[in-house]
């Protein structure tokens, strides 16, 4: 048993409706015992919360009861193997926790950070009222998905919108999409503009074009780009190589589930491997990833292209290296 209080770091106020789960070392979401989401429970009024937790180590992932707080991260590969690197899982309070089996309860207090909130204002690019826009950010993180998912966004609605638990310390990249007029920016915010009415103007979104070949340099022809716009950079979370399973993975989400309107499986390229990308925010970072490799123990998925356009471009992005073509089918 582990039991304590949720409370606001500075403060000291107890906060109630606060949610906490656990995810012992070792388990890997197989099923053989209850992790994660599965297991939450919430602070009650006086912020005090218990929970059971398996028997070893393991890690305590708190979300405060609103999203005023600020995220941390931890790698899987630590939360699972002690070890660095792996994908990023976030939470308002990360906490590890170490007991045996009879154990008399563990108290343990978590503090979680307030962050800052901005509000401001989404025009197109004449100064017209924005009605609705995605907005693309690491800042929204469900209790229920520790990894982040970018098809799971903030809106922006009526030309207003609000972000919550901003660091102090450091600013963040957002990016906002009209997918109807097609009109899309990407901005750095900071707690600095806390209290402004920051304005948000949108401008034409960019397109790419690639061709898919094989190792000979014959064309590829219909294959389901591994297109995806990311949250934060780093290596691709199934790069099998050393280095790369070290570190951080990007956050990334599949275009094909961020945007359905415009990509989806039946999003391939033509007979000659040629491929168009439209609907491109400006200023976002894009990745093009070769998965032919995945089984491949040494090499995994392989990335490709990281890019951005700017504001109305078509970029051109050569030639796209796929290795095995058989993969696709070819």
């Amino acid at each position: 048993m582990i039991r304590g209080k949720v409370v606001e770091k500075g403060t000291g106020r107890t906060l109630a409706g606060a949610s906490v789960q656990y995810i012992p070392m070792g388990d890997r979401g197989n099923g053989a015992m209850a992790s994660g989401s599965d297991t939450t429970v919430a602070s009650k009024k006086d912020g005090s919360y218990q929970i059971t937790v398996r028997p070893g180590k393991g890690h305590l992932f708190v979300f405060g009861p609103t999203s005023d707080y600020v995220l941390e991260a931890i790698g899987s590969h630590a939360i699972y193997d002690g070890q660095p690197g792996g994908s990023r899982h976030y939470a308002h309070g990360i906490i590890p926790y170490e007991g045996k089996a009879g154990d008399q309860p563990h108290e343990i207090t978590a503090v979680l950070r307030p962050g800052k909130t901005i509000k401001g204002r989404v025009v197109g690019p004449d100064d017209q009222t924005v009605e609705h826009a995605m907005i693309i950010s690491t800042l929204h993180i469900e209790h229920f998905h520790l990894i982040w998912r970018g098809d799971l966004a903030l809106h922006a609605r009526d030309g207003l919108f609000e972000l919550h638990g901003l660091d102090p310390e450091k600013p963040i990249r957002v990016s906002f999409l009209d997918a109807g007029h097609q009109w899309g920016a990407t901005v750095e915010v900071s707690t600095k503009q806390a209290g402004e009415d920051v304005l948000v103007r949108l401008e034409p979104c960019g397109q790419a074009k690639a061709r898919f070949v094989g190792p000979d340099g014959k064309p590829v022809a219909k294959v389901f780009p591994w297109f995806e716009i990311l949250g934060t950079p780093g290596p691709h979370e199934r790069d099998r190589h050393k280095q790369s399973q070290s570190m951080l993975a990007a956050d990334a989400v599949l275009m094909a589930n961020l945007h359905r309107i415009r990509y989806s499986n039946r999003h391939v390229a033509d007979s000659e491997g040629r491929i168009a990308l439209p609907d491109l925010i400006p200023g976002a970072l894009y990745r093009i990833s070769d998965y032919s490799t995945v089984n491949d123990r040494d090499k995994g998925v392989q990335v490709r292209k990281d890019f951005t356009v700017q504001p109305g471009e078509t970029l051109d992005l050569g030639d796209i290296l796929i290795e095995n073509p058989k993969w696709y089918g070819q």
